[in-house]
């Protein structure tokens, strides 16, 4: 198997796909995102993409200072969640351009639940 799972054995499987606010969120306060990342993603696959754990990675870096090696959760979470390729989406869906790379990873997923935190 090569960087991206195989797209035909996705999609047997139902998933999260989690937004980057929504993991920070999840990292630096208690509340609704926390109690979704602890409660309810580990009873769930779990789907992201190589954008989506860039952007994280950027975002701790930048905004917080953190290196993402450093966090425990962040290491798991890039264990457990499968890096699929996202769709290519025929025309923007969201205002936010980032939130479309979210849409379009759980379009390959055929995500049950894509968090999209603001």
């Amino acid at each position: 198997m090569g960087l991206y799972t195989d797209e035909a054995r996705v999609r047997q499987r139902r998933g999260v796909v989690c937004d980057t606010n929504v993991l920070v969120a999840a990292l630096v306060a208690e509340g609704l995102c926390r109690d979704l990342v602890k409660r309810r993603l580990p009873a769930h696959d779990l789907f992201t993409s190589k954008a989506l754990l860039d952007e994280l990675t950027e975002t701790l870096r930048r905004k917080f200072g953190v290196e993402p090696r450093d966090i425990p959760f962040l290491k798991a979470y890039r264990e457990r969640a499968e890096l699929v390729a996202p769709a290519k989406l025929e025309q923007p869906v969201c205002r936010d351009p980032d939130d479309d790379v979210v849409l379009a990873v759980a379009a390959v997923a055929e995500s049950t639940l894509h968090s999209l935190g603001r």
